[in-house]
């Protein structure tokens, strides 16, 4: 077995010799030596001053992200906000379509009403006679028109609010004209469906 002897690293290649008066002993100087190499601690008020900067920093940097979701807060309510105002554009917008369609198809329904009346009405224009004493006559139109007319102007500067035996004469013949202008309407849209038939 080989034995390995290792050297102190303060031990000396000069044989060590006793301690005197003079020379310190190994001990005194491993001691200054490890008092050499330990580091050297920070001043208390460095130290402080030095986690003072950290919280500052850390202060900062959480100001920061407050302001940040403070941002990214207010632009997410204002994009609700138009989220809520277009919604309430579109049921209003969707409910006044609704209302459009349902006048569209009362429209729609008075069209097709009217045009199976006009229908009736050219069938039998066609089925009638048009020669001798059966002929309609459409030129008295305009002049039937002209005299209800003239009579109106009339009754309007009388008052026929006086009941008497000339204004009862009065409103029986405005019943009368009433009743004949429907009858010349009739004739007049009988007339305008003939000539387009021709």
């Amino acid at each position: 077995m080989v034995l390995f002897f290792f050297r102190h690293p303060f031990q000396s290649v000069i044989p060590r010799q006793p301690p005197t008066a003079t020379t310190p002993s190994l001990k005194v100087k491993e001691k200054q030596l490890l008092l050499f190499m330990l580091p050297t601690e920070e001043p208390y008020h460095y130290l402080q001053k030095k986690v003072g900067a950290i919280i500052e920093e850390l202060t900062n940097e959480l100001n920061d992200n407050v302001a940040e979701f403070k941002r990214l807060s207010k632009e997410t309510y204002d994009v609700e906000e138009k989220i809520h105002l277009s919604r309430g554009s579109y049921v209003r917008v969707n409910r006044e379509i609704e209302a459009e369609i349902k006048k569209q198809q009362e429209v729609e329904r008075v069209l097709e009403y009217f045009d199976s009346e006009i229908e009736k009405i050219r069938e039998a224009i066609h089925s009638q006679k048009t020669e001798g004493s059966e002929a309609i006559h459409y030129g008295a139109v305009g002049d039937i028109d002209g005299l209800i007319n003239e009579f109106n102007s009339l009754v309007c500067t009388l008052d026929i609010g006086v009941p008497n035996s000339i204004n009862i004469l009065l409103n029986e013949n405005m019943n009368l004209i009433n009743y004949a202008e429907a009858l010349i309407h009739k004739a007049s849209s009988k007339r305008a469906l003939s000539q387009k038939s021709h």
